[in-house]
């Protein structure tokens, strides 16, 4: 078999002009049961998401911003976020097939494409043999799912890019025209689902560039624009450009809170390491069986780099959530893959116990995420906003709160899907005055075109509550309406009070107001 998988390699290698119809279907008859096996584990290894719904409030994000296209609103115009379109459509697409916001569905679609990752690092060429193929693949399969049910059983932008992602890796290590060109466009299907993979095109030009035939980097590129050009195109161009591209300096450049980051860094970065030891291990035995890391780095470099630059992406803004992290999983994979299939022995054993152990761990948390994060009750708020607003009109949550609006079904008011990009509020950020002048360029001009165009049923203003940062007064670092005094005279003169539930104090627009409602145009 390691013979039958290595002369696969050499055909591979060769090029297009030696591919057939009929060697493909031998390939693809091989490793139909182990691509099969893989969406089983899968689907096995997403099993609490089939029975949970929120695990991470982007989910809700994401949501919120499906539900405002469902009822004719426009993605960045009429909901708007600092992240690619692609999740928004998955999601808005599960939503019109089953009929309801439920998050259920959309696990399972995150699993699939998990098999589909899983299926992509097994192709790699340089795996000889039927093992590797499917460690590549088991590795890659449970390394996804281990980490805490925030970020392992969650259905976000991380997650939906890790197989074109994963694709656009392998595609690039291939040796023909077609495979530049088609890693370029999967490469442009991650960074549409989450930006850092923007900085995948430097290892995937080194790994194109192995063959020493630069036409393939052209190809490469081109694929890459073609793949972003579309998408651009399609949507109102100016619109997503400044939002995806060109809006992140405040997210990335605001000064972070050093006492913040040191906690979050050191301990995002034992649990990965723990969670990931099964992968992190046998890269290290790899570098050791290289007597060195610069002799190690000279074999796959491209892998290397491809790590390399998920790990920036990971330190990038001085964040440190964990699914940030899943990025690096694919060169880790591949990395590990060739000395996990070649342990044997008491090093074999103690590999797949410690995979079984932190595998099973991650699925077992899966069911209760509550113990590892716990989310605000939004229910008593959606059961009020369903009693007074019809599914179709909008309402505005004044804060961080996108779980309300998802749980609400109602169409985002206000256009942002979160207060954060008008506050300047952010992750290891100190949330005082000082965050206000990092306002996302565009953002309160959004906000104020879209109330008064179409006004929200509701006001939804969590400064009253303790959530999130907003709670209290400004000046001891919350976020108060008052601090926006165009918002703050929008409402006063359009809105009555009406209500206080859970410390959320609610208003309800006037009858007299004269504006458009709904979320389209």
């Amino acid at each position: 078999m390691a013979e039958v998988d290595a002369r696969t390699r050499a055909e591979v290698d060769a090029g297009e002009g030696t591919e057939s119809s009929t060697r493909w279907r031998e390939i693809a008859r091989r490793y139909a049961g182990m691509a099969g096996a893989f969406f089983v584990l899968a689907l096995v290894v997403h099993v609490p998401g089939y029975f949970h719904q929120l695990y991470d409030p982007d989910e809700a994000t994401i949501a919120d911003q499906a539900i405002t296209l469902q009822h004719g609103g426009r993605l960045y115009i009429d909901a708007i976020d600092r992240k690619p379109p692609l999740p928004t459509y998955l999601y808005h697409a599960m939503f019109a097939l089953f009929g309801n916001v439920d998050l259920r569905p959309v696990h399972l679609l995150a699993a699939l494409l998990l098999a589909v990752a899983a299926c992509a690092v097994a192709a790699d060429v340089s795996l000889r043999t039927r093992a590797e193929r499917a460690w590549a693949g088991v590795l890659m399969i449970t390394a996804a799912v281990a980490f805490l049910p925030d970020a392992g059983q969650a259905a976000n932008y991380a997650h939906f890019a890790l197989a074109p992602g994963a694709m656009a890796m392998v595609l690039a290590r291939r040796r023909s025209t077609r495979s530049a060109a088609l890693a370029g466009l999967a490469l442009a299907g991650a960074v549409l689902c989450r930006q850092t993979w923007l900085i995948g095109l430097l290892p995937a030009g080194i790994a194109v560039a192995r063959s020493r035939r630069w036409k393939h980097l052209g190809w490469m590129f081109g694929g890459f624009l073609v793949g972003i050009g579309l998408v651009v195109v399609w949507l109102p161009t100016a619109d997503v450009w400044h939002w995806v591209f060109v809006s992140n300096q405040g997210f990335l450049l605001t000064a972070p809170n050093w006492s913040m980051v040191s906690v979050s860094f050191f301990g995002g970065l034992v649990l990965l390491v723990g969670l990931h030891l099964p992968l992190l291990v046998p890269v290290a035995l790899r570098v050791r069986a290289a007597g060195s890391l610069r002799r190690a780095l000279q074999v796959d470099r491209d892998l290397w780099v491809w790590w390399a630059t998920a790990t920036i992406a990971w330190i990038s803004g001085f964040r440190f959530f964990a699914h940030y992290w899943i990025q690096s999983l694919p060169p880790l994979v591949l990395l590990a893959t060739p000395v996990v299939a070649r342990l044997a022995g008491r090093p074999r054993t103690w590999i797949i116990s410690l995979l079984v152990v932190v595998t099973v761990a991650a699925v077992v948390a899966g069911f209760t995420p509550g113990t590892f994060r716990t989310l605000p009750d939004t229910t008593p708020l959606a059961k009020y906003v369903a009693a007074h607003t019809r599914p179709d009109q909008p309402i505005l949550v004044w804060g961080n709160l996108p779980e309300a609006q998802w749980e609400s079904d109602r169409p985002l008011g206000g256009a942002l899907v979160h207060s954060d990009f008008v506050t300047g509020v952010s992750g290891n950020r100190t949330s005082d005055p000082n965050t206000v002048p990092a306002i996302t360029p565009g953002a309160y001009a959004a906000v104020l075109r879209s109330v008064y165009t179409h006004p929200p049923q509701l006001v939804l203003d969590t400064s009253t509550a303790d959530l999130r940062a907003y709670g209290g007064q400004y000046f001891d670092g919350k976020y108060p309406l008052s601090v926006f005094p165009q918002l703050k005279y929008f409402v006063d003169t359009y809105y009555t009070p009406a209500a206080r539930v859970n410390g959320v104090t609610i208003y309800r627009l006037r009858q007299e107001y004269s504006g458009n409602s709904g979320a389209g145009s």
